[in-house]
C-alpha cells in the first residue's frame, strides 16, 4: 500500500508539475533551494564540500554564492523536467532560442563513424536530448527509475522524438556499439558512476583525482567515433541555449588515463 501511495503521489506531482506557469516553477525552486540551505541539508554540505575543492581559490563568500545558485538550478531542473517529458515535443523545441555550434556536429556525423554525445549534467539535458533526436537518429544510455509508473512516463517522454534506451547493461551497451556501426548519434551523461568499477579510472577533475567512467573512452577506441560535447544552457529569460564543442583531442588516447581525464 505504501509503495502504491508513494507511486501515485510521484504521478500526480509530476503531470502537476508538468502544468504549472514558468514563473510558479522559478519560484518553487527558489522556496526549495533555500529550505535546503538553511535547514543545512545534505545536499547543502555535499555542495559546498564539491565548490570548496573545485574552487579553493575563491573566498568563502564567493564559494557560497555559488553553492546557493547550484541548489537553485537543480531545483529549477528537477521542477523543469515534467514539462519537457510531458508536454509536447513542439512545445519543448519552442523553447529553446539559440544554437551554437551545430556545424562542429554536423561535421562529424557526415565522417560516417558514428557521433558519441558527452552530456554532463549542465542545464537542462531533456531540452538537448529532444534537439538531438529531431535532427538525427540517436541512442541514449538510461537507467531505470526506482518508481515503475514514473520510469515509464520519462521513458516515453524521452522517446517521443525519435529517441531510442539502452539500458546500462551489457545489452544496453551492445545497442550503443549497434547503433555507431551504423553511423548513428549516442548520448552519454559521463558524469555517472558505473556500478561496477570495472567500469572506471581514476583522472583529474580540478585538483582531485576522481573516478571516471570508461565507457565513452572505451567505444571511442572500438569504433572510431567522433566525441562531440554538449549541453542546454539555461538562459536569462527561460530559453536554453544549445551548445555543441569539439571534445579535447586527448579523449582519442588509447590510454584510458589520458582518455578519461
Amino acid at each position: 500500500m505504501k509503495d502504491k501511495l508513494k507511486s501515485a503521489l510521484a504521478v500526480f506531482l509530476m503531470r502537476f508539475f508538468a502544468k504549472m506557469p514558468r514563473a510558479v516553477i522559478i519560484v518553487i525552486a527558489q522556496v526549495i533551494s533555500t529550505l535546503l540551505w538553511i535547514t543545512k541539508s545534505p545536499a547543502r554540505k555535499i555542495t559546498e564540500v564539491n565548490i570548496g575543492l573545485c574552487f579553493s581559490q575563491k573566498s568563502i563568500q564567493e564559494r557560497q554564492i555559488l553553492a546557493r545558485q547550484s541548489l537553485f538550478h537543480t531545483a529549477l531542473a528537477g521542477l523543469e523536467m515534467p514539462a519537457t517529458l510531458l508536454n509536447s515535443v513542439d512545445k519543448t523545441l519552442n523553447n529553446i532560442s539559440k544554437v551554437t555550434n551545430k556545424s562542429v556536429l554536423d561535421e562529424a556525423v557526415a565522417k560516417g563513424k558514428g557521433v558519441i554525445i558527452i552530456a554532463p549534467h549542465l542545464g537542462n539535458w531533456e531540452y538537448l536530448g529532444h534537439h538531438l533526436a529531431q535532427n538525427y537518429p540517436i541512442t541514449n544510455l538510461y537507467k531505470p527509475g526506482k518508481i515503475a509508473a514514473v520510469d515509464a512516463m520519462v521513458k516515453k517522454g524521452r522517446c517521443a522524438n525519435g529517441s531510442k534506451l539502452a539500458p546500462t547493461n551489457k545489452k544496453g551497451v551492445v545497442a550503443l556499439l549497434r547503433a555507431l556501426k551504423n553511423g548513428e548519434l549516442i548520448g552519454i551523461l559521463p558524469d555517472q558512476i558505473p556500478d561496477s568499477d570495472n567500469g572506471t579510472v581514476f583522472a583529474p577533475f580540478f585538483t582531485e583525482t576522481v573516478a571516471t567512467m570508461t565507457l565513452a573512452s572505451n567505444l571511442v577506441q572500438r569504433t572510431g567515433a567522433t566525441a562531440i560535447a554538449a549541453f542546454a544552457k539555461r538562459l536569462g529569460d527561460g530559453s536554453f541555449e544549445i551548445v555543441y564543442s569539439a571534445a579535447d583531442e586527448a579523449i582519442y588516447s588509447s590510454d584510458l588515463a589520458i582518455s578519461a581525464a
